[in-house]
C-alpha cells in the first residue's frame, strides 16, 4: 500500500495536530488499513492477529490510545508512554517468538498526548512471506473492510503459490548473476572465480512482478564517480570502486586491486548488485588460515542501505525493493568474532540469505530493515538474533 499521509506528512512527522484531523471524521474510520484501539499490550493474542492480517492483505497503520465509536475515531485517550525504543522492543520480542514464517516487517511512531501519555502508531508493512498467522493458534486471518477474516483455502493457496514464484525468481536471479561473476574472465581484470566472495543484491520488486522498468542509467554516465562514494568505514573498505564503465547490464564501477576484487553493477531495471572478496582476510583474533570477521558485515548494512536509497533517489526510483545476501566459496572458513563470542564454521559453498523487502524509505523503516538483514545474515553463519550488535564495535 502507499504510505498514508495526513496533512500531506508521513507518519514520522505526526503530532498531536495529524492527530486531532482523524476525529470525527469519516474519512479516517477504520477500514482495510486502518484501526484504532484504545490499549496496547505487545503480547496480547489479539495484537498478534491484527498484525498477521495487514501483513497478509497490503498493509495498514494501528493506532493504541484512540477510542472509536462504529469505527470513527473520537478520543485521544492516550497510553502510557514507555518510550519508543522500550515499545519497538516488546513488539519485536512479541511478534518474533510467536508470527510464522517470520516476523512481519513494521515501524511504529510514538506521539506525546498528554502527562506521561502517548498515542502509539504502528505501520505494518505488506508481507513478502505471506500467509502469516499466529504459531499458537494455527489460523490465518487476513484485513478486509470489515475488519479481519478468515482467510479461505483458495486464498491461502494462492498467496502461497504467489511467494514461492516470487522467492524462486529471485533465487534465480541471485544464482544466476553469482554464477556469473564465478566465471573465468567474466570481469575482466577482476577474478572472483573460486574465491570466497560476498555478494549483496537489491532487487526493485517490479522485476520479479513481470512489470520490469528502465532508468536511464547512461545519462548518470558523466558523473558516475559520484555514484556510492564510499562513506563509512566498512562500506568504504570492501566497496571502495573509483573506475566507471558502461556495459549490456548497465553501469559498473570497478575497484583497482587485483588481488582484493570488488565491484558494484547498477542495471538498467534498478537492480544493485555489490560484490566483493575484502571481508575475506585472516583476522587478527585468530591463528586460523581461513577466517573472516563478520563483525564487518554489521558495520557494511546500514552503509550500504543508506548508499544504495540515496542513489535510488536519484533516478527517482521509489518501488519496494528486496535485499539478498550471500556468501560463495566458503565452505570450511569461519566467523570469527572472539569479543562478541563468535566463533562458528560455515558448513556448505552457497549461502542464501532469506530475503527481506524494504517498502518505506523512512530512517525508521530502514532502520528496522537493517536488523532483518543482520539477523537473515546470522543464520547464514549459525548466529540468532544478530542484529543485536548493530551499534557496537568490535574492537
Amino acid at each position: 500500500m502507499t504510505s498514508v499521509l495526513i496533512n500531506n506528512k508521513p507518519m514520522s512527522e505526526w503530532t498531536l495536530e495529524e492527530l486531532m484531523v482523524l476525529l470525527g471524521d469519516e474519512q479516517w474510520r477504520e477500514s482495510a488499513t486502518i484501526d484504532y484501539k484504545c490499549e496496547f499490550r505487545a503480547s496480547d493474542e489479539g495484537f498478534k492477529k491484527d498484525v498477521c492480517a495487514f501483513a497478509n492483505a497490503q498493509g495498514g497503520y494501528l493506532f493504541f490510545g484512540i477510542g472509536e465509536d462504529d469505527g470513527v475515531p473520537v478520543e485521544i485517550a492516550g497510553i502510557e508512554n514507555v518510550g519508543l525504543d522500550k515499545f519497538n522492543l516488546a513488539i519485536s520480542n512479541a511478534l518474533s517468538a510467536s508470527i510464522e514464517p517470520s516476523r512481519p516487517a513494521y515501524e511504529s511512531h510514538v506521539i506525546p498526548v498528554g502527562e506521561n501519555l502517548c498515542v502509539l502508531i504502528v505501520h505494518v508493512f505488506e508481507g513478502v512471506s505471506k500467509p502469516y498467522r499466529v504459531r499458537s493458534e494455527g489460523r490465518f486471518w487476513i484485513r478486509g473492510n470489515a475488519g479481519n477474516e478468515f482467510m479461505s483455502y483458495k486464498t491461502i493457496e494462492d498467496l502461497f503459490l504467489r511467494t514461492n514464484m516470487q522467492k524462486d525468481k529471485l533465487q534465480q536471479i541471485v544464482d544466476s548473476r553469482v554464477g556469473y561473476l564465478q566465471r573465468e574472465g567474466a570481469l575482466s581484470a577482476l577474478e572472483y572465480r573460486q574465491r570466497p566472495m560476498f555478494a549483496a543484491h537489491f532487487i526493485p520488486i517490479s522485476v520479479v512482478s513481470e512489470h520490469e522498468k528502465r532508468y536511464p542509467l547512461r545519462d548518470l554516465f558523466g558523473k558516475a564517480g559520484a555514484l556510492f562514494v564510499p562513506e563509512g568505514e566498512a562500506f568504504g573498505k570492501l566497496f571502495d570502486c573509483p573506475a566507471a564503465q558502461i556495459n549490456m547490464d548497465g553501469l559498473m564501477k570497478l575497484g583497482e586491486e587485483r588481488d582484493a576484487p570488488r565491484h558494484i553493477q547498477l542495471f538498467w531495471n534498478g537492480m544493485v548488485e555489490f560484490g566483493t572478496a575484502v571481508l575475506f582476510r585472516q583476522t587478527k583474533e585468530a591463528f586460523f588460515q581461513s577466517t573472516f570477521d563478520p563483525s564487518i558485515v554489521v558495520r557494511l548494512v546500514p552503509e550500504m542501505l543508506g548508499a544504495t536509497f540515496d542513489y535510488y533517489r536519484q533516478i527517482q526510483m521509489d518501488e519496494p525493493v528486496y535485499i539478498i545476501l550471500s556468501i560463495e566459496n566458503a565452505a570450511g572458513w569461519r566467523a570469527v568474532c572472539l569479543k562478541w563470542g563468535i566463533d562458528t564454521v560455515v558448513d556448505r559453498s552457497r549461502l542464501r540469505a532469506y530475503p527481506v523487502r524494504i517498502d518505506d524509505r523512512s530512517a525508521q523503516a530502514v532502520a528496522s530493515a537493517a536488523r532483518e538483514i543482520l539477523d537473515e545474515f546470522g543464520y547464514l553463519i549459525g548466529e540468532s538474533d544478530f542484529s543485536r550488535f548493530l551499534g557496537r564495535g568490535a574492537d
